[in-house]
């Protein structure tokens, strides 16, 4: 793409230059520019056409560099910001460098020699092996510097760059270069060190043009494999060159702009050869083939194989014997590349054995290569002579057998005296023994007479050769040994060949026939090889091949070799001590040895005759090892030796296998009543298992299952809590054996409490109820009398702190009632005592049977605060010396002193803290006693030690406890709370008890000491604690709080005295003169005189002794001098004082303004609630009427709709499936519960009821009155199927337009989802969320019918709520149906008062409880459900959620003449004017009689404001006040709307006498057409009738009517406004009257509907409906107006019409209440 966008760039560029070429040519040009173009473009003398057109041309490619050199940059960036990090590149390589030295512009060639720095410094050079390099220039004949054998570390290649240097006249031919490079400096046949099968990579340098052809050398360069090309360039390289270097690849071409620039580009061209390495080392490898086998010693095998053309690294070898057992490992060994012609395999036993060959590159491996050979013949002894043929030879023959073949021939087997020898004879016409066979006896002996040996060509006189074979080959071959001649031929003898392998047969001779090339004759062959002669004639191409017939042919003389030992020796000595040890289930081990140590045994063969398998060994092993038997079954196996000779006789031994049991049972209680048993299969052989489940103390059966193989865990469902079981385990294996029992036991837990709750909480005390446990018992169990009945209950509560505070114990049947019993329910429950006020608690519920404790059941709580009247002042010390965790116990004890107390009420505790030092620290005083407690804790967390206690003085701290003290509520306990950390008490203490006990003060004192004492009391004057360790301050809490409530119980004399004395019911009452007075009763102690006292927030008001009437009731007049300021919060204190001047207050805080009278007051609040959407409750009650009877409507018309339906569910009816798909639900039940579904859903009529709704909503949209038609007319029915287990799967979302085939295409596709729970509670919220709460009408006045169907298989988790919330959807008017597998569901309990249900439905129309999936078909579930849509009621579409809740509760007020506004006064400002009564609002009374009923109220409307605002525009009057007040904001009367249109209304008059009869009115709108009849019988054919004129298309008509009508408005709104216009007046024209009437009529319905719709929204509207042409006919398709008339409004009448029949419209006859 670079290339083709730099071409078109040049092409662009070329007319350019020539134009500048020619331009400047023709001019007189300057010297010194002519020597700059010479020397820049190294062009001839200028002046000739050559020289301009080399202008042009270099000029071009200068462009073209410097495009390059643009593209490299943006590379160069491209690769910086991928953050390339070059790696050293250490795989085995050649790296060619090929620099150019002619290019001025690097004449120093610094550049070139920076990038082959850098690149070289990421070779990995240390190791031959690795990465070799080689240098040369491209001006040179043949321009070496150095080759690849030079140098071999980083720095012997960095001194060689340093002697490259740049040539000066020197010119570049990369063409000549490229080619030596390829022919001689690359190829591994030459000396200068380049490798074969290793890649080579040629980087080139260039920075001129090369002066001859460089494509024919770089084609020759590329079309060797494994060879890379990276050309770089700089200066006025040709981009040509380049490309041709790289073969076209343009990714390899790397370009400068200058030499400076070409070291930095040492990471692209690194990045381009990894990149190229990376193509080579992914090409696929071949497999390794040529496999020869040699035998290196008795123990040592030596292979050889062909090294494959392609860029191989190593070599992975796997060898092991061909048949061992599982306890015989495999050889791995990894080898070089270049030592394919000799691996040995060590440590060998002399039998067969298989060997795996797999090449490895870089990044790819070979398919593996397998032999197999036999290494028993190692241990062969034999005589063999290899005759060759050489009557055809030539010296190349000759080669190849002298190298290659003899070689590999005699390295199969081992030579030597006592093992085999060889022979070799050529023979032509007559026989030449080169290598008799006694002569050479060594290997070594043998393999240097190859070398010399000569042949001679003639005739080829087989025959002879095979006679002199017989008469002088094997002369001196040794007695009683097997004798193999070898015949090696390349065509047919010319002699007769019979007596000669007469002879060879008769003496025993292995002949063997190997042909070479297509001249031999098999048949010729067949007369003197040995038989079969399959096996021994062989046959090859050329002398080249014959190394390939090697291995084959060794193996068969190896073989035939010890079939002759076997006929001719006699039998081998048979192994002995035969035993068998590690016998296993699936395994055993046989082990023998033999009598005597024999050369003659090669082997053993291994039988097992149970199965007919046969292994074999070889001479060294002496045990065996069987594996994949079957448990369980006795076998009897056969070992006998094998080698030189017959095979000896069979000795036997038997064993039988073992039956291994299962391994790591364990059993896990899921729930209550579901246990989980897990194992691990022993073995492969196990066919299945046998699981029984009994009691552990009587072993009693509950239980027993069997199981399949490939099952390890079963569930069971049989268990029982509290009892210990025993679990039996056993194997099953083939032949019906059976293991023993491997066991597990598991105590199942005690079943967790339900409903643990807590009823009753107090200060210091809770009441917790919970559920008596019910538990099941097995049948014939002894338990089930007897050990429930010991079961008994632990509560505990625990603090924040997690410490156990409290531990009750509910024995059942102890007698105390009074801390623990049954409730009215029968549940129990349980008094939890001595408990800290104003805390935190968790308290937990756990069942007891004997030593086992069930899980806990948790509940929080808090304890009330206590909120009885008391002055408390804390005062503490917190020490510099206590460390910080007594700290931060001492801010605990502080907190939870203050948590106990309630201090957000004025009339509940106070509470002052104060932290002592040298100058007390007040935390926060009593006049604060309205910030929650939250607030102060906070402000305790803060505190830090403070020093300077032991300063304060008695007398000091005194006073400091009369400053907190000196604002104490008359009548409320005194308490003095003081801890002391370091400092005594006694220090700060007055010296008598009773001074502060005078003032009314309880002192309470918590000291920290060293020893801890026995608390002092001293009744209500003191309490002391002297504890010794902060942990115990917590503790103390309860006690102190305990003392400071004693102190209200039993008060001090003070307080008690005060309490006598102190004003009783202090209470602020306005008279009927609206003055506000106080009235109190006298206490118990008649005071002297009273002091009242009356202040504001800023000051006081005044001050008034009131002397004592001796009267149990007393009142003061607060405004008899001037009235109090409103809105102005006051304080009256009123002190009764004693004769001898003891005093005690009582204290209340009011508003000026808190009372009002009966009358309207104009500042206040409304008489009537106003609501969110605007209006007030009687209009909302009104609407709400309206709504009711619309809904009325719709119902009865969807049961006339009903009537003719083939279902009985009524239209907007949906129909949910909540299917369980549990585990507990097999395949087989699933299928049965499809099939009912199915069934069910064509009893529903589904389909019927859908078309029918289709029906009813396209003729609807034919008469235009879509948008009128409630929507659930035309709903239809709508169907839903979820599946549920631990969540919720969605089969089928709710569709109300769908057929049975739709549905049953779902079911069928229905599959249980699995999971050990059934969360019905879940998946009930689910539905009603996503499925319920998406339908379209729900959100509208009418609602849908929603019958929700459930059927569970499995229980429900009480931590689900099921039943909480199936019970709220059935109060949300859902019809729940459930439908229980095996009594797993619980019943669903009755809710007589749900809307829309009977008076007293039958449990059978909600329940049903079946045992088994096949009792479907016998519930008649769809009467039952039709049952329950006859019982429905018009209340199933009552909206509950709307704001008008009291409108049928509260009675609307009577109706009220509003007050004209009052007129201010002129007088002075301070004149006193008489008080409007204010009417106080008191708490709700009891529900009063009915009233008489009021005078009729006026009907109003809605929405006509804006034809109002117009009317009296045109007026500029006003309607009367009266009725608009009446009907409120928006809305109007009749009456006003015609006051407005015809002006004031008179006084009435005396009756008149009868007028004449009235015009004739105008006739009406034709009606809308009834519907469609039925098809008639199709009548004859008639006569074509004669061809019509051509009609107008349907946009033509289109606009006709739109202008038509367009006029028509404009004249009805000209003569509208005329009317508007026109004087006022009673007597006006009849027919003016008429058409104003029309108009009025038309328009106000039309605003009326829409002002109803946008208000209630209670009709959906449908937008697909076309707007009518008509205005009259778009009038008619909105909703029908609201009358009202004493607050009760109606719809009109012509709604019901629609309801009843969807064919009629409204818009023929005028509203009723317009007339």
């Amino acid at each position: 793409m670079e290339l083709t966008k730099m071409t078109r760039l040049n092409w662009m560029a070329v007319v350019s230059l020539l134009i500048f070429a020619f331009y400047h040519h023709g001019s007189s040009g300057s010297a010194p520019n002519q020597k700059k173009r010479k020397r820049n473009f190294s062009s001839p003398p200028a002046g000739s056409t050559t020289s301009r057109l080399g202008h042009v041309e270099n000029h071009l490619k200068r462009q073209t560099g410097e495009k390059l050199a643009e593209d490299q940059r943006r590379k160069s960036d491209e690769v910086a910001a991928a953050s390339y990090t070059p790696d050293t590149i250490d795989q085995p390589l050649d790296v060619l460098f090929m620099v150019d030295r002619s290019s001025p512009l690097d004449a120093d060639l610094i550049g070139s020699k920076c990038l082959l720095r850098n690149l070289t410094d990421h070779f990995q050079v240390a190791y031959y092996k690795k990465i070799r390099i080689a240098l040369m220039n491209v001006d040179g004949d043949p321009g070496l510097e150095f080759n690849f054998r030079k140098y071999h570390d980083q720095y012997g290649y960095q001194r060689g760059y340093e002697v490259l240097v740049g040539e000066d006249g020197v010119e570049n031919y990369v063409g000549r270069a490229l080619t030596y490079a390829s022919r001689t400096l690359l190829m591994p046949i030459s000396n200068l060190a380049a490798r074969q099968n290793v890649p080579k990579v040629i980087v080139a340098i260039l920075g001129s043009e090369s002066r001859d052809a460089v494509q024919a050398g770089a084609q020759e360069m590329l079309g060797e494999p494994y060879r890379v090309t990276v050309a770089v360039g700089y200066g006025n390289a040709s981009v040509t060159d380049l490309q041709e270097i790289t073969g076209g690849d343009v990714e390899s071409v790397l370009f400068a702009q200058n030499a400076q620039e070409m070291c930095q580009m040492w990471t692209q061209v690194h990045r381009v050869i990894v990149d190229r390495l990376n193509d080579l080392y992914s090409a696929p490898l071949n497999a390794p083939g040529g496999f020869t086998i040699g035998l290196y010693n008795q123990d040592v095998a030596e292979i050889g194989w062909q090294r494959p053309d392609n860029l191989v690294t190593s070599y992975s070898i796997r060898y092991g014997p061909s048949q061992m057992d599982n306890n015989t490992p495999t050889i791995e060994m990894v080898v070089d590349v270049g030592q394919e012609r000799g691996v040995h395999l060590h440590s060998l036993d002399t039998t067969t054995y298989n060997v795996e060959v797999v090449a490895n590159g870089i990044n790819q491996t070979s398919p593996p290569s397998r032999l197999v050979f036999d290494m028993s013949c190692a241990h062969m002894v034999m005589d063999a002579v290899i005759m060759f043929d050489t009557s055809r030879w030539t010296q190349n023959d000759l080669d190849m057998v002298r190298r290659r073949f003899l070689p590999s021939f005699i390295g199969g087997f081992l030579i030597g005296i006592r093992a085999t020898r060889i022979g070799i004879a050529f023979y032509s016409q007559e026989v030449n023994y080169v290598a008799p066979l006694t002569t050479y006896e060594t290997r070594a002996a043998l393999m240097e007479r190859i070398p010399q040996i000569t042949y001679e060509n003639g005739n080829r006189r087989t025959g002879v050769a095979l006679n002199w074979a017989y008469l002088y080959g094997f002369e001196y071959a040794r007695r009683n040994l097997p004798k193999v001649l070898v015949l090696v031929t390349d065509g047919k003898s010319e002699d007769d060949v019979t007596r000669g392998s007469q002879n060879l047969r008769s003496d025993q001779t292995i002949v063997i026939h190997i042909g070479v090339g297509r001249n031999t004759s098999e048949v010729e062959a067949q007369k003197y090889i040995s038989r079969p002669y399959i096996d021994h004639y062989m046959e090859v191409d050329s002398y080249e091949n014959l190394t390939s017939v090697q291995f084959n042919l060794s193996r068969t003389i190896c073989n035939k070799v010890f079939d002759q030992y076997k006929q001719s020796n006699t039998a081998l000595s048979p192994p002995i001590d035969l035993q068998v040890d590690n016998v296993r289930n699936v395994s055993f081990e046989v082990t023998w040895d033999t009598q005597t140590e024999s050369s003659l045994i090669m082997g053993y063969v291994i039988s097992d005759n149970t199965t007919g398998k046969n292994y074999s060994v070889g001479k060294n092993c002496r045990q065996f090892t069987f594996t994949d038997l079957s448990p369980g079954l006795g076998y009897n196996v056969s070992i006998r030796s094998k080698g030189l000779g017959a095979d000896s006789a069979a000795e036997y031994v038997s064993t039988t296998t073992d039956v291994l049991p299962p391994y790591n049972p364990s059993a896990v209680q899921l729930s209550s009543r579901l246990l989980q048993i897990r194992w691990s299969s022993p073995s492969d052989e196990v066919v299945g298992h046998e699981i029984k489940i009994m009691i552990q103390d009587s072993l009693q059966v509950i239980q027993t299952i069997t199981t399949g193989k490939p099952t390890r865990l079963i569930n069971t469902n049989v268990i029982s809590p509290g009892i210990e079981y025993k679990i039996e385990i056993r194997a099953i294996y083939a032949y019906q054996v059976i293991s023993d029992a491997a066991v597990a036991r598991v105590v199942t837990d005690l079943p967790i409490p339900e409903d643990f709750r807590v009823e009753h909480v107090e200060e210091w005390e809770v009441k917790v109820a919970w559920k008596k446990l019910e538990i099941p018992q097995h049948k014939n169990s002894r338990y089930a009398d007897t050990r429930w009945t010991k079961i008994s209950y632990l509560v505990k509560v625990f603090n924040q702190k997690e410490e156990q505070v409290a531990h009750e114990s509910y024995q059942p049947g102890d007698d105390n009632k009074l801390y623990q019993g049954k409730t009215e329910n029968g549940d129990l429950f349980m008094l939890v005592r001595n408990l800290l006020p104003g805390q935190q608690y968790n308290a937990t519920l756990q069942a007891q049977l004997h030593e086992q404790l069930s899980k806990p059941l948790h509940t929080e709580f808090m304890t009330k605060r206590i909120s009885i009247p008391l002055d408390v002042v804390i005062m503490f010390e917190i020490s510099p010396t206590l460390h910080a965790d007594d700290i931060t116990m001492t801010k605990n004890f502080l907190m939870s002193l203050v948590n106990a107390f309630e201090t957000s009420r004025d009339d509940s505790v106070r509470i002052s803290a104060t932290q002592l030092s040298n100058r007390p620290t007040e935390i926060f005083s009593m006049k604060q006693s309205s910030v929650t407690n939250r607030n102060w804790v906070e402000k305790l967390k803060k505190l830090s030690p403070k020093a300077g206690t032991s300063i304060l003085g008695t007398e000091h701290f005194s006073r400091v406890v009369s400053e907190k003290f000196k604002n104490a509520r008359s009548g409320a306990a005194r308490a003095l709370i003081l801890l002391m950390t370091n400092q005594h008490y006694s220090n700060l203490m007055p010296e008598t008890e009773d001074e502060l006990a005078r003032k009314g003060i309880t002192t309470i004192i918590i000291q920290m000491s060293h020893l801890t004492q026995e608390p002092y009391v001293n009744q209500s004057m003191m309490h002391r604690y002297c504890l010794d360790d902060f942990d115990k301050l917590y503790r103390s809490v309860n006690y102190v709080v305990t003392d400071i409530v004693r102190a209200d119980e039993y008060p001090l004399a003070r307080v008690s005295r005060e309490r006598n004395l102190q004003p009783r019911k202090l209470t602020i009452k306005r008279n009927s003169q609206r003055q506000l007075f106080a009235h109190w009763q006298s206490p118990a102690e008649m005071p002297d005189y009273y002091l009242l006292r009356l202040k504001t927030a800023k000051a006081s008001v005044w001050k008034r002794n009131v002397t004592s009437s001796r009267q149990s009731s007393n009142e003061y007049n607060l405004e008899s001098d001037n009235p109090l300021r409103k809105d102005i919060k006051y304080t009256l204190v009123v002190e009764a004082v004693a004769s001898d001047g003891f005093s005690s207050r009582s204290i209340i805080t009011f508003r000026s303004n808190v009372t009002t009278s009966s009358r309207p007051n104009p500042g206040g609040r409304p008489n009537s609630v106003s609501l969110p959407g605007g209006g007030s409750a009687r209009q909302c009650c009104a609407a709400r009427r309206a709504q009711r009877q619309y809904t009325q409507r719709v119902f009865s018309r969807l049961r006339e709709i009903a009537k003719s339906s083939p279902s009985c569910l009524l239209s907007g009816s949906n129909v949910v499936f909540l299917v369980d798909s549990s585990d507990s639900t097999q395949p087989a039940q699933f299928n049965l519960l499809k099939t009912w579904m199915k069934r069910f859903v064509f009893q529903l009529k589904i389909e019927q009821q859908n078309r029918a709704a289709i029906e009813r909503r396209k003729l609807a949209i034919k008469r235009r009155i879509a948008k009128r038609l409630p929507q659930i007319l035309s709903y239809g029915v709508g169907i839903s199927i979820v599946q549920f287990s631990q969540t919720q799967q969605v089969e089928l979302e709710l569709k109300n337009r769908i057929t049975n085939v739709f549905i049953n295409k779902y079911i069928t596709k229905m599959e249980p989802i699995g999971g050990s729970e059934s969360n019905l509670g879940q998946a009930l919220r689910f539905v009603d969320e996503k499925i319920l709460g998406n339908v379209t009408t729900t959100k509208k006045l009418i609602h849908n019918i929603n019958y929700v169907i459930i059927v569970s298989s499995s229980p429900s988790p009480s931590s689900d709520h099921f039943l909480q919330t199936a019970v709220a959807l059935r109060k949300a008017g859902v019809k729940l149906i459930s439908i229980g597998i095996s009594n797993n569901l619980p019943e669903l309990p009755e809710l007589p008062e749900l809307p829309g249900a009977t008076t007293n439905p039958a449990s059978a129309l909600y329940n049903y409880q079946l045992e088994n999936f096949n009792s479907l078909e016998e519930i008649h579930l769809y009467e039952n459900v039709c049952r329950i849509t006859r019982h429905l009621t018009p209340g199933i579409f009552e909206n509950e959620e709307e704001p008008c809740k009291q409108c049928r509760v509260t009675p609307s007020p009577r109706p009220t003449i509003p007050q004209r506004p009052r007129k201010p006064s002129i007088g002075r400002p301070d004149e006193k004017r008489p008080q409007q009564p204010v009417r106080v609002r008191g708490a709700r009374g009891l529900k009063g009689e009915t009233g008489r009923a009021g005078p009729p109220g006026k009907a109003c409307f809605v929405g006509a404001q804006s034809l109002l605002d117009l009317v009296r525009s045109e007026k500029n009057t006003s309607t009367s006040n009266n009725d608009t007040q009446r009907c409120g904001p928006g809305f109007s009367t009749p009456n006003a709307f015609r006051d407005a249109l015809k002006g004031d209304k008179g006084d009435i008059g005396a009756a008149g006498p009868q007028g004449p009869k009235g015009m004739t009115g105008r006739m009406g709108l034709k009606g809308i057409s009834g519907d469609v009849g039925q098809i008639g019988p199709q009548g004859p054919r008639g006569r074509p009738g004669p061809k019509g004129d051509p009609g107008i298309n349907r946009n033509e008509m289109e606009t006709i009517a739109r202008s038509i009508c367009g006029e028509m408005m404009q004249e009805q709104e000209r003569r509208f406004r005329e009317l508007l216009s026109s004087k006022k007046t009673t007597t006006e024209n009849r027919d003016e009257n008429d058409q104003l009437s029309s108009v009025t009529s038309i328009t106000t319905t039309t605003t009326e509907a829409e002002a109803y719709t946008s208000m209630q929204d209670n009709i959906p509207q449908d937008t697909t409906t076309s707007s009518s042409t008509s205005t009259h006919l778009q009038f008619d398709t909105t909703t029908a107006p609201i009358s009202c008339a004493n607050g009760i409004c109606s719809t009109n009448s012509d709604d019901e019409d629609i309801l009843e029949d969807s064919t009629s419209t409204s818009g023929e006859d005028k509203p009723e209440w317009f007339e």
